[in-house]
């Protein structure tokens, strides 16, 4: 019966042991699924790390370009900003001109026609004076309508070569 006792005590370790073996089996299994899985996760998350690190190159050179670019922008401004005060301060002084010009043209109008009006009576010197005037200002008469545009294209010319 000690036997019999003996031999149940130790069946029963056996299955005891059984047991744990079989749940030690399951674990290792879990463990080599977990394995292959932590495996595979690590590959996806080098390959996403190395996507990243293309995107992050790819976006880095895009930076230095917008900043190449908005350096060249930078300067473009400052130097569209410069040509535009010189251009303003020229057409200033081309609107200052004129405008003596005009009052410098109307004054001598102003004393062709008081002549006119005072000789009169000597129709010979005043169509000499007329001719005169027309001579010292043909300059301004030499030009037709059409001629605007052209003359235009020469002041901007001038203008741009005093830029530079």
């Amino acid at each position: 019966m000690v036997v019999l006792k003996l031999m149940q005590f130790y069946h029963q370790k056996i299955n005891i042991i059984e047991l744990q073996l079989q749940s030690l089996n399951k674990v290792g299994e879990n463990m080599a699924e977990q394995e292959k899985d932590l495996r595979t996760i690590i590959y996806e998350q080098n390959e996403i790390i190395e996507k990243l690190t293309y995107d992050n190159r790819q976006l880095m050179l895009r930076l230095q370009e917008l900043q190449h670019l908005e350096h060249i922008s930078r300067y473009n401004i400052e130097k569209s900003r410069e040509a535009f005060e010189v251009a303003s301060h020229n057409a200033g002084r081309i609107i200052m001109k004129a405008v003596d010009f005009s009052y410098a043209f109307k004054e001598e109008i102003a004393v062709l026609l008081d002549y006119i009006d005072h000789n009169r009576h000597n129709p010979q010197n005043v169509l000499k004076v007329i001719d005169d005037f027309l001579e010292r200002n043909k300059r301004i008469y030499a030009f037709s309508i059409n001629d605007g545009e052209r003359i235009t294209e020469l002041i901007k010319k001038e203008i741009i070569n005093k830029i530079k």
